[in-house]
């Protein structure tokens, strides 16, 4: 049975492996350093070092071929739950910037849906929680804030009542609990972004998931630029037909748009206005089945999206 010191020395190699991995120091194809190599720099066994690699293997990081030594693995590609549960446990500030930005991509798309699902599943109890983890964000001190945002994207998560993605969001929380420290490290940042977790509560308590979802996104990335667009006519003939799918819903469907873009104080792209015609219809020959675009209309709708969304210089795609 390996001694308690052997133990720590095959957890200092895997650590040190996983940081030059993870840091993209040491790509998917590189050939991993001899043993006799990596002990002697890293000063512990041989053997120390050989268990690690069999338990790097078992993580998906590295590959072991025969006679022909270690390799880093294409850990992304063939990811297992331990790869994913390893990543997340490690420190968001060391790992390759577009590995932290997909991961960041995923973050947001389970808090953006587990609002959606607050707001359709939401209980008396569950708001009054809710509220509870607000009051405690505008009741902390500057050491317990992080804690206290953090509680309530928990919180919010979980009345989502989707244990899958509770989960999901559960492997994420180191790397949540120090962004959230290094975002609030200044004051003004906190008492900033206080007003955006009242308002996200009180669309949730509305049940008013678009809403809600621009909220959330702010909260989470405040300095992005959010765009509304409105949605296209049907043709004359499929208005005919009597369909749910009419341009009076539409209509209605696009008031409401409007409204909210009003609202939030967020970009509209009135896309609807390109293909629509003196009936209020689209044109015929702009849809193949009277609902979705032809190819050629799609182009319009492209050169109108290209003419109407705020330019960024490269250092301010950068920045955000």
């Amino acid at each position: 049975m390996p001694s308690t010191n052997e133990k720590n020395r095959k957890a200092y190699f895997i650590h040190i492996m996983k940081r030059r991995i993870l840091s993209g120091e040491l790509k998917p194809g590189d050939r991993i350093p001899p043993e006799r190599e990596l002990a002697s720099e890293l000063g512990i066994s041989r053997g120390s070092v050989n268990q690690g690699m069999l338990d790097l293997a078992r993580m998906g990081f590295l590959r072991i071929v025969p006679r022909k030594g270690a390799f880093v693995a294409e850990y992304v590609k063939s990811a297992t739950p331990e790869t994913l549960a390893s990543i997340m446990s490690y420190d968001s500030a060391l790992l390759d910037r577009s590995l932290f930005k997909d991961l960041m991509d995923l973050r947001i798309l389970i808090e953006r849906e587990c609002t959606r699902l607050a707001c359709a599943n939401l209980t008396p109890k569950s708001l009054a929680l809710l509220q509870s983890h607000t009051d405690a964000i505008y009741a902390a001190d500057d050491e317990k804030a992080p804690e206290a945002v953090y509680l309530y994207h928990k919180c919010l998560t979980e009345i989502s009542q989707n244990a899958a993605y509770s989960m999901v969001f559960q492997s994420f929380e180191k790397m949540i609990r120090n962004l959230i420290q290094e975002h609030y490290r200044n004051r003004e940042e906190l008492a900033a972004s206080l007003p955006k977790f009242e308002i996200l509560t009180a669309a949730i308590s509305r049940r008013d998931a678009y809403a809600a979802d621009i909220d959330r996104i702010r909260e989470i990335q405040p300095d992005c630029d959010i765009y509304l667009m409105t949605l296209f006519p049907v043709t004359a003939e499929q208005e005919a037909k009597g369909s749910y799918v009419n341009n009076r819903a539409i209509a209605d469907l696009n008031s409401c748009i409007r409204y909210l873009a009003a609202e939030k104080g967020v970009y509209l792209l009135e896309v609807d206005s390109v293909l629509t015609d003196a009936d209020g219809n689209l044109p015929e020959e702009s849809s193949f089945d009277g609902i979705h675009l032809t190819p050629e209309a799609c182009k319009l709708w492209r050169q109108y999206l290209d003419t109407h969304t705020v330019q960024k210089s490269a250092a301010e795609s950068e920045r955000s």
